[in-house]
């Protein structure tokens, strides 16, 4: 039986500010369990349903877990369905060095703020060999519920830093970083020069696309042409955009 205090610190979690302030949040299901596992995540608490456990105890071999009730893990649980198993995570800062980032492709995110489109580019980040992932203090917070979920385990990989882009940008160009913006203006991803290496790919929101802030740091900005015979469709998601751009990074290699 969980305590009035533990329930409450719990679902607390649900919050950013709470998240912040704690430096924990919550991961949902058996795959981010074992994701978190096979990352070695140091798990804060685990929590279960005797159901779940009957089925999946070989995955908790060494590991210390609370059994709850059905009703309690209803209560907190952030699913429709929930899936019997919850878990507290510590939230990972990674204090990024730029010239050890030299070689390599990063992504820098400017005001993403939907969570499913978050977590989707930190899956395809993962997939793709993304280095590091930036992000402007406007995004939706990774460790948002609906992120984690959607990065399918992706998030305890890719290291995060939320930071001023700008500045961020000025300092990747002083170390011979090719900044690329995914622009609608910009020239055809699959026909333009992209260099294979010491990459920084610039994504915007859907709605806003990139700052105007950003612009005077982009070196090149490419675009994905539109093959549509209907004409109608004015752009793609930023997660799917984001990964058609990075396979082509990865196809200069």
């Amino acid at each position: 039986m969980l305590s009035a205090k533990q329930l409450k610190y719990i679902r607390s979690l649900r919050m950013k500010k709470f998240r912040l302030s704690r430096q924990e949040f919550i991961i949902e299901g058996t795959k981010l369990l074992s994701e978190a596992i096979r990352s070695d995540i140091p798990l804060t608490e685990i929590f279960v349903t005797q159901q779940w456990l009957t089925r999946n105890d070989s995955l908790l071999t060494g590991l210390h877990y609370k059994v709850i009730t059905d009703q309690e893990m209803k209560t907190l649980s952030q699913l429709h369905t929930p899936p019997g198993i919850l878990a507290i995570a510590p939230i990972v800062h990674h204090e990024a060095d730029v010239k050890q980032l030299k070689g390599k492709t990063i992504v820098a995110l400017d005001g993403i703020n939907d969570p499913g489109n978050l977590g989707s580019i930190i899956r395809s980040a993962d997939w793709f060999g993304v280095a590091h992932i930036f992000y402007s203090p406007d995004t939706v917070d990774p460790y948002n519920s609906k992120v984690v979920q959607a990065s399918m385990g992706s998030i305890f990989r890719v290291p995060l830093t939320e930071t001023p882009l700008d500045i961020l940008c000025h300092e990747l160009t002083q170390h011979a970083f090719s900044i690329t913006g995914a622009t609608l203006e910009g020239e055809n991803v699959f026909e333009a020069g992209l260099k294979s290496t010491s990459n920084v790919l610039v994504v915007g929101s859907e709605s806003h696309g990139i700052g105007e802030y950003l612009y005077p740091f982009l070196q090149n900005q490419i675009t994905i042409p539109s093959y549509s015979d209907s004409g109608q469709t004015d752009s793609l998601n930023a997660a799917i955009a984001t990964s058609i751009i990075l396979a082509a990074f990865k196809m200069k290699n």
